[in-house]
């Protein structure tokens, strides 16, 4: 698996400094000297996506933090993310910013599609959670750098997240034991933040390493007990059907057993909100 990791650590390096120029697997492969085949699959195991969706959101995410913090024309940005025409790009980053990349401008707030993917080696093996140096706890204040870099490599599943802001509402969600971390060897894997009262998550993330591993029903079930007695209802929001800048998070959710409920609006993006019955998702998280 640390040979895996190597591939995948190679392509990352090349993608990150070669975004504005002509970038697929066969290119990359041929660049780092590996078999395409392989890279693509430790690619896509290591990094919980494919090479072509990273290239893609790694583009548009650097692409609007120019539009935000530079004066630079919209053609120049276009081709400084491997572009070939400001058309082309346009359609691009309105399909996954849902705004044009002129009222994006306009707006100056700035949020990531894609962090660079950083992995870690205690993470090796995708069933970690049937490891029993693996556990979780309630969040600590200690906890809050680990989350934050945690945060940043699933920004992707939280459209319009101000980072900086985040950090302050962790602190309270720790402070009320509303915090749940699963970690090994100090490294979080996945993390959970959610109202005991209310019945609401409000984070949750998984290492893209770890995705599709088994860690989301281990940290809703930690949840579920965590909540009060009164609670019947679990809810949380994501990502609308047939959301360009979805990742997978929506069907993570579905899988789990949760239902659509009513379209929203949070921050001039449009989410939806999904519900469980407790009694259902205890048993979705406890079945095998």
């Amino acid at each position: 698996m640390l040979n895996d990791l190597g591939a995948a650590r190679a392509a990352i390096d090349y993608i990150e400094s070669n975004l504005d120029q002509n970038l697929n697997l066969d290119t990359i492969a041929a660049q780092i000297k590996y078999s395409k085949y392989h890279l693509h699959r430790c690619f896509a195991q290591a990094c919980g996506t494919t090479m072509g969706n990273y290239i893609a959101r790694r583009r548009l995410t650097e692409a609007a933090k120019m539009l935000v913090f530079t004066d630079w024309p919209v053609l120049d940005i276009a081709v400084s993310v491997g572009f070939g025409s400001q058309q082309a790009f346009a359609a691009a980053f309105k399909r996954m910013y849902k705004k044009a990349p002129v009222q994006f401008r306009r707006d100056e707030e700035f949020y990531a599609l894609q962090r660079r993917i950083m992995l870690a080696d205690e993470l090796t093996g995708r069933w970690l959670v049937r490891d029993a140096s693996a556990k979780t706890r309630i969040a600590a204040e200690e906890d809050i750098p680990a989350w934050m870099e945690l945060l940043s490599l699933v920004v992707d599943g939280y459209p319009h997240l101000d980072e900086s802001e985040y950090a302050a509402h962790l602190r309270r969600s720790i402070e009320r034991r509303e915090a749940i971390v699963y970690e090994r060897e100090a490294k979080l894997a996945g993390a959970i933040a959610f109202r005991r009262d209310l019945g609401t998550i409000e984070f949750l993330g998984v290492h893209p390493q770890m995705r599709g591993s088994g860690i989301t029903k281990v940290l809703m079930r930690s949840v579920l007990r965590e909540l009060a007695p009164e609670v019947e209802t679990v809810s949380t929001t994501t990502f609308r059907a047939e959301d360009a800048a979805d990742t997978g998070y929506r069907e993570d959710l579905l899988t789990l057993g949760f239902a659509e409920a009513e379209m929203l609006e949070e921050f001039g993006y449009p989410t939806q909100r999904l519900v469980a019955a407790k009694t259902a998702l205890e048993e979705a998280c406890d079945a095998q």
